[in-house]
């Protein structure tokens, strides 16, 4: 069987940024940045343009780090001055993600590739795995309806 491969946070690119991302967020630096800007901007800012009053419980990057190349490039964005931040409701927080995971076109091709990807796992998981060696392999040029389908454990697939 293959590895379970471990789940990126949704927009980091790698293991080493979603590392990066954890070491920005739970430093000492963002949490006094965080709570400063959620003292100049208690309310929630969204929510206010719409006549709103809501208290702000999040601070959102206007400029996502997760589009930072090197760590230095992720850390001046993510300390940046007050300007750069949003105070936000956690409802809107939440809305903003799922705008920009639903509509950015690179994460719609993504995703595409992503269940692809998934699809293809299945088939080989389901169809592939089962057999005991290589020999046992189906040879899709010659394959019957009989060879696609799932094998179990016990029963080789015969030609």
């Amino acid at each position: 069987m293959t590895e379970q491969k471990k789940r990126l946070p949704w927009r980091c690119k790698n293991q080493q940024q979603a590392k990066d991302k954890a070491t920005i967020y739970n430093s000492r630096e963002w949490k006094d940045l965080r709570i400063a800007k959620l003292r100049q901007q208690p309310l929630c800012e969204i929510c206010q343009q719409h006549g709103i009053v809501r208290s702000a419980h999040s601070v959102h990057h206007v400029v996502p780090i997760e589009t930072a190349t090197t760590m230095e490039e992720m850390k001046r964005l993510a300390f940046c001055d007050l300007d750069g931040l949003m105070s936000l409701c956690d409802e809107c927080h939440h809305k903003i993600h799922e705008e920009m995971r639903s509509f950015d076109p690179a994460n719609v091709k993504a995703r595409a590739e992503a269940r692809q990807a998934r699809w293809a796992d299945n088939i080989v998981n389901r169809f592939l795995l089962p057999a005991h060696s290589e020999s046992e392999y189906v040879d899709y040029e010659e394959a019957t309806d009989d060879d696609c389908k799932p094998q179990t454990d016990n029963e080789p697939i015969s030609k």
